[in-house]
């Protein structure tokens, strides 16, 4: 003899328990993607720095000009006319 199992429906969700796992869904889709956006970001920023860091590194200072170096640039500016010496 066959034996007659008897499953009993689950019961329908109510229209609250609907409306939580819509947002349950929703919130967890909107999570994904503020994950990626964040990460396209960090992405850009390291593109655009060029792949370095700069921990760790020794700003270089700048060169001091010798006095005659000195001599030397002002005559350059004098004559194109970018200094107020001697004008």
């Amino acid at each position: 003899m066959e034996e007659e199992t008897t499953e009993t429906p689950a019961p329908e969700k109510t229209d609250v328990e609907k409306v939580t796992d819509n947002y349950n869904e929703l919130k967890e889709a909107n999570d994904k993607v503020e994950a990626e956006l964040l990460r396209g970001e960090q992405l850009r920023a390291k593109i655009a720095k060029g792949g370095r860091s700069d921990a760790g590194q020794i700003p270089e200072k700048p060169k001091e000009e010798t006095p005659k170096e000195y001599r030397q640039r002002i005559d350059r500016e004098m004559a194109q006319g970018r200094t107020e010496f001697g004008n």
